[in-house]
Order: C-alpha cells, then structure tokens, then sequence
C-alpha cells in the first residue's frame, strides 16, 4: 500500500492514536502483534445494558467490590479472596477452585420479563463449572466431560456463541486457555436470585475474569461485535 507523506499510517489498516497524533508505522506494527490496538470511537454497546462490570472499574483491593457502569448501580461484591492482577494490559480477578466468587447485590433483577444476554470475558482451562448461581438452585451454563452445556431456571432455548460464533458446546470450547468473549442469549429469568457468579461447591470456575455484562435484550450479531472490537481495542484478550 501507497504511504503518503503527510499522515503516519496506512490507507484501510487499524491506526491507533495518542495524545500528539497517530504512532508511526512501526510502532503500530508492534502492538498489533502484541494485540493492543486501541481502535478510536469504540465502546461497548450500551442499549439495554443492565449491569456493566469492567476491569476498567476494578480498584487494586478485592474489598471494593466491582463497580457497575451501567446506571443501574448493581455493584457486586467479590467473596472468597481472589486476587487482583494489576500490572498487566488491563486488570483481571484470578479465580481459585474453592470459594472465589462475584455476589450480587440485594434485589438486583436484570431482565424481569425481558429475554437477555450474558457476555463474560475470561480466560479459564477448567474442565467443569457454572456461570450464574445462587449457592445451589438455578444455574446458567454448567459443563462437564459429560454433559457440555446444560442449565436449570433459565429458559430452554440459551443460545451459546465463542467468539461471536454459535457454538452451543461450553466444554470444548470455553477452557482453552485464552481470553475469550463468551456470550449466553435468550437467556430467560425474572427473578432477584441467581445472579452470583461462580458459587456452586465443585462447580466454581478456575481462571481469570476481566468483565461481565448483562443485557434485558437479545444482542445482535453487530451489536456482539461492537463489543468484541472494544475488548479488542482496549487489550481485554491481551495477558
């Protein structure tokens, strides 16, 4: 490709912009490998957004809890003592096997009639877990060797995408070892319960998590990708 003399990139590729203008060719070369391009104007979608927790808005203490960025102000709490890594790309919650989990906070009911979608960001190699609990009862997406996706109290119909693809198999697909982007639609629940993350004895998942998002709708396939690309621009997927 043609580079012209008076701009720093390259017609039709990713640029990324600091406070004194675009990073030279080279330089953008790096961090695209290293997958920290930072893709101007991007931000996660916000219609029908319920609860919003971002690494963005983890402090350097557990007992902050985890701050909602929605306008609901549905703050979780974090139990158990994980432990919070600060010093990479963007922060992120390491998850033990035994009683680390997010709470959620008293009477939080995100969907009410409304079907919705759970997006996580995480990266995990756990061969067993579960997603949504309270402590036992309802649960959204366990797996295990035997049985790749299953859930109770949250409808019939959950659509399960890896990566903006449908895949609808948890197990083969979540615990490979990489930050992911995995979403659950059509999630059904009006209900102030079952909303905790991780907290059901054998089931907690061991890995890392850097967001959780609830929506009262359905995302689209455009929608799910405007997500994707500001995970990806901010360096969610990076170590």
């Amino acid at each position: 490709m043609k580079k012209y003399g008076y701009n720093s990139g390259y017609i039709g590729v990713d640029r990324r912009t600091t406070d004194v203008g675009t990073i030279s060719y080279q330089k953008r070369m790096l961090e695209r490998e290293a997958n920290r391009m930072r893709m101007a104007g991007v931000d996660i979608h916000r219609d029908g957004l319920v609860l919003g927790l971002l690494a963005e808005n983890l402090t350097d203490s557990i007992s902050d809890g985890w701050t909602d960025s929605s306008a609901n102000g549905y703050n979780y709490s974090i139990g158990g003592g994980p432990t919070i890594t600060a010093n990479s790309y963007m922060k992120f919650l390491n998850l033990d096997s035994t009683d680390d989990f997010l709470d959620s906070p008293a009477g939080m009911n995100p969907l009410g009639s409304a079907a919705g979608t759970a997006v996580f960001i995480m990266s995990s190699t756990d061969p067993q877990g579960l997603f949504f609990t309270q402590g036992g009862g309802p649960y959204l997406a366990a797996y295990r060797a035997g049985n790749t996706m299953y859930h109770s109290g949250y409808g019939n119909s959950i659509l399960h995408y890896h990566n903006k693809v449908l895949k609808n198999n948890v197990y083969a697909n979540f615990p490979d070892g990489g930050w992911n982007m995995t979403e659950f639609k059509n999630i059904e629940r009006d209900s102030n319960t079952g909303w905790q993350f991780s907290n059901y004895n054998g089931y907690e998942i061991v890995g890392k998590i850097r967001a959780l998002l609830i929506y009262n709708k359905v995302l689209t396939a455009d929608e799910s990708a405007q997500n994707y690309d500001y995970f990806l621009g901010r360096g969610y997927f990076s170590e």
